[in-house]
Order: structure tokens, then sequence, then C-alpha cells
């Protein structure tokens, strides 16, 4: 079935998608943990998308949450998590040329290399490792499953093997500089916050989610004079509890939140889910297509809305 017709069946009028990188070359600190858009397979997601959705920014989209969707056009939203440097002279470029806007959600503890995300901390190890044929299975297996309350495991690792984690982040710059951000946002593109220090917030006690969530809105408000105030859950919104978003309501009763599950309903009207567009061997249009199919099914048996804990 073609994905007009799945389109039409499911009257989605919103769809947002969430990317991480893309590039030509893949970096050592993304390598091992997720597959990368070269900027041709990035050019014809866009292509495609575009065929059936206009692109918004998030000024008209807190605007169609707010008053409806009342033109009956489906849209397009589109965000980068993690604020990589190829933000600024990758992507931007590929996205002016298609009049295409985008928010990137970054991590404040990052912004001008001044600390590296554990993950990537992992996949650095990972490479180095196995480059130098003393990657064991049991040591590979810890930096794949490493969580954000093990990640002294990784300096550990790095520490035996004098891998100096400063030295990558100066050589490599991964992330954007505050000076690149505010280059974004003089051509047209939005920022968001990404927690501090992206950790999983299924991991933390809801004291510390609001503490980094509220943290990191701070910051980038402060910094960048944001005309929205928005925040994308690292990782995912799962184990986060429906009181979550009340605390929240209190200090940014305006801000809009991103979770990254899918086509999904929710009951927040604030509260909007992303599709992760990163999915080895299959390009924009079967990953819509199976986000589509997915969602009528859940639809047909009424698993369409997302369920938290109430957590009072």
């Amino acid at each position: 079935m073609s994905l007009s017709w799945w389109l039409e069946r499911s009257q989605i009028k919103l769809f947002c998608p969430v990317y991480h990188l893309v590039s030509d070359k893949i970096p050592d600190h993304i390598k091992h943990l997720y597959p990368v858009r070269s900027t041709t397979q990035f050019e014809n997601d866009l292509d495609l998308m575009l065929k059936f959705f206009e692109p918004i920014n998030i000024v008209q989209l807190k605007n169609i949450l707010k008053n409806g969707n009342n033109s009956g056009k489906r849209y397009m939203f589109l965000s980068f998590d993690d604020g990589l440097s190829e933000m600024n002279h990758v992507v931007a470029p590929i996205l002016k040329k298609k009049s295409v806007p985008a928010v990137f959600f970054i991590n404040p503890a990052f912004v001008d290399n001044k600390n590296l995300f554990f993950r990537h901390k992992a996949s650095i190890l990972i490479e180095y490792l196995s480059k130098n044929k003393i990657l064991d299975f049991i040591t590979k297996t810890q930096l794949k499953s490493l969580n954000y309350l093990q990640q002294n495991l990784a300096d550990e690792i790095a520490n035996q093997h004098q891998i100096n984690f400063d030295n990558y982040l100066q050589q490599n710059t991964p992330y954007l500089t505050k000076t690149e951000i505010e280059q974004l946002i003089h051509q047209g593109f939005d920022i968001g916050a990404h927690s501090w220090d992206h950790p999983q917030y299924e991991l933390l006690p809801q004291s510390v989610q609001i503490e980094q969530t509220i943290r990191s809105i701070d910051y980038v408000t402060s910094a960048f004079q944001v005309e929205v105030q928005s925040f994308a859950f690292p990782f995912t919104d799962y184990g986060v509890q429906n009181n979550f978003f009340r605390i929240l309501a209190q200090y940014y009763p305006e801000s809009l939140t991103f979770g990254c599950a899918g086509l999904k309903n929710e009951i927040f009207p604030n509260h909007i889910q992303r599709v992760p567009m990163e999915v080895k061997d299959l390009n924009a249009q079967q990953v819509l297509s199976a986000e589509l199919c997915y969602y009528n099914i859940k639809k047909f048996f009424g698993k369409d809305k997302i369920v938290r804990a109430d957590g009072i």
C-alpha cells in the first residue's frame, strides 16, 4: 500500500521527524551508536517528506497546538538532538537550500566542547580498542550497555589505556560552540534544551529529572533569548510520570516538550512525540510507512495513546 494511502487512513496531520547527525564521514564518537544519514540520504529523506508535509518552525507549531490545525494541511516539524557540530556546517546549509526550518536541542554541559557525553565516550573507546585489537567481549559489552549512573567506567577504561578525552574534545570539537549556536539562530533556526548532560530519565528520581530539565531550559533561555521555550527528553520520556509535566508547567507554562516514541497521541497537549529517522537500511519513506502501519494497528486496538503512572 502507498504512503499516501497510509496517510489518508491514519489522518495524521503533524509529523515530527528527529535526527542526531548527518555526515559523509562518521566520527568515532558516533560510529558505534546508531546509523548515520549521509548528505545524499538526508536530502532524499527531505525531498520525500516535503512531498507530503509542509515544514513549520517552532512558533508555527506552538500556534497550531494552541489554535488547532484549521487549514487541513499536513505539517512537518523537524528537530535534531545532541547539538553536534555538524548542525552548523553540514545540516544547516542543506536545510537553508531546501527552505526547511528546524530546532536543534542542545545539552549545555557539552556546549563549547567542555565535556563529552558518556555514550560518545563509549563509542570512542570501542573504536580505539578495536583498532588496536585489544577489545575483549566483556569490555565491549560493558561499553555498549553503559548507562548514565555507570559513566565513571568509561573514564576508568580510558585511563587504563591512556586515552585522553580532553584531547579528543580539542582536536575534534564534536559539539556546537556558543558562537555557532548564535549563528544558527541568526540564520532563522531555533534552539531548545535537551537536559543538562543527557541522562536516562528513567534512572533518575523525579526531583533530579526536574532539576536537569529546568537547568537546561534556563540556560537556553538566558543564553539565547529564545522565542519559544522547548525541551526534548534525552533518550526517551520512558519512566517519566504525569506529575513531571504538571510540575514543569509551574515553571514554564508555555513551553513545548518532546519525546521520541514514534506516532502516538498524548494527554498533554504541549507534549509531542517524534519519530526517530535513523533506522538501519531504511529510508524516510520506509520509516514513515512502517510508523503509519504500526500507528493504525495501535489505534485499532485503542493503544495509540501514551499511558504513564500519575506520580502524585
